[in-house]
């Protein structure tokens, strides 16, 4: 196997072992994934050493440049100097990096069904190990019944919201012609699979994001497609037969339907009965609030929680941390940061329309709007699996036509679909 070949080969693992945050290296920011990360790194760095005028995405480089500006003006504002670097190194890595290396990697040479292949198995490894810890067959003490189930990633709201766009992928990916498993069994699984796992977290917010995105794809359907919607009934009347068996199985019942998911879902009626929607509200009312006090350069990378604190014994509210990116940003880095970002998320939506094949276009369309609405109510946005697939979006292998797809021209546009031989 040669150096191209092997470093595809480690890139397609890095992707696949992405989500599985539970296996790590102690007191190191170091997991399973990464370990596969090394090679293409190296190469990717190689390269840009050997050749500084490389070609790289220079749209990402401004976005990187604008970013950077705010954190660094903000470096005065700064209480932890070593937060601020671990969280400058992550930045550093997961925006200018990962592209780079994904963009270098996955270029024309490799066809782009061994990527979809690293993604299903992504989303494998994604709902077996999850379902492994739900039941305590692997870390028994992260689950309580009557609790929320924190999942592979450690926490309840991320594990739900990658849930909610290895949903989207899945829909979208059942109906591929090109996909890795041609039993779509296998598919529905899958995505039950996910369902699954979104309940028992108990998130609102990630039930909240999949309702939106839901109503975007049918509305972009249009009036005169609805009626293709019923492609999707095998999917359906499982989702249907499953709950069913649960609501007739009491002990089942009692486990997947727990007194959180009645108390943060169910009953909703207000906002302040969304979870922790009261405490949400709150932080982005106090958010705003601060931002205005240093809009320019922000009050620091990583400072953000130390106002949390201040906050507390000032005004009585409890916050965990800002549950929005967008919030978090404008208050720890300003206005150069946040237009960093607008910039880096053009840029995306540039890119996106370099897609030749028009169901991949709208596949990666609708997982970019699935993660912007993540970020309403999360702010992970430097942890690596938030980029994965995102940055796939940059790759010449996704952009390049495939004569082998499930439309027969563009205006076809969803589940329209072709007998297959």
């Amino acid at each position: 196997m040669n150096t191209i070949k092997l470093n595809q080969l480690s890139l397609l693992l890095f992707i696949s072992f992405s989500q599985l945050y539970i296996f790590k290296i102690p007191q190191l920011n170091i997991y399973i994934a990464d370990i596969f990360l090394i090679l293409p790194l190296i190469i990717t760095v190689k390269k840009i050493i050997e050749d500084p005028l490389v070609k790289l995405e220079k749209n990402i480089l401004i976005s990187s440049y604008l970013i950077y500006l705010g954190y660094i003006l903000s470096l005065t504002n700064v209480v932890d100097l070593t937060s601020f670097l671990k969280a400058f190194i992550q930045y550093t890595f997961v925006i200018p990096m990962l592209p780079f290396i994904f963009i270098k990697t996955f270029d024309k040479s490799i066809d782009k069904k061994y990527i979809f292949f690293a993604l299903d198995y992504c989303v494998i490894f994604f709902v077996l190990f999850n379902i492994l810890m739900f039941f305590k067959i692997i870390n028994p003490h992260i689950i309580k019944i009557g609790y929320r189930f924190s999942g592979i990633l450690l926490n309840a709201n991320t594990t739900a919201k990658i849930a909610v766009v290895f949903i989207i992928y899945i829909s979208f990916i059942y109906f591929y012609q090109n996909r890795t498993f041609k039993n779509r069994t296998i598919y529905i699984i899958l995505f039950l699979g996910c369902i699954f796992i979104l309940i028992t977290c108990v998130s609102f917010s990630s039930f909240f994001t999949l309702g939106i995105v839901l109503l975007i794809l049918i509305l972009y359907i249009g009036k005169n497609h609805i009626i293709q919607l019923l492609r999707l009934k095998t999917l359906i009347l499982l989702l249907l037969l499953i709950l069913g068996i649960a609501f007739l199985t009491t002990n089942f019942l009692d486990v997947l339907i727990t007194p959180q998911f009645k108390k943060r879902i169910l009953t909703v009626k207000s906002i302040s009965d969304m979870g922790s929607g009261g405490d949400k509200v709150n932080q982005f009312k106090l958010g705003l609030e601060i931002f205005t006090t240093n809009p320019l350069i922000g009050i620091g990378l990583e400072n953000g929680k130390y106002n949390s604190i201040q906050s507390k014994s000032k005004n009585g509210i409890f916050m965990i941390q800002y549950h929005c990116f967008y919030i978090l940003i404008l208050i720890e880095g300003g206005i150069f940061t946040l237009l960093g970002f607008i910039y880096l998320f053009l840029t995306l939506t540039h890119e996106l329309n370099k897609i030749k094949t028009p169901y991949i276009k709208l596949l990666f369309t609708f997982i970019l709007i699935t993660q912007c609405i993540n970020l309403l109510t999360n702010n992970n946005i430097y942890s690596r699996f938030f980029w994965i697939p995102i940055v796939l979006i940059f790759c010449d292998s996704i952009k390049k036509e495939n004569s082998k797809i499930i439309f027969e021209n563009s205006e076809q546009m969803l589940f329209n679909i072709e007998n297959e031989k």
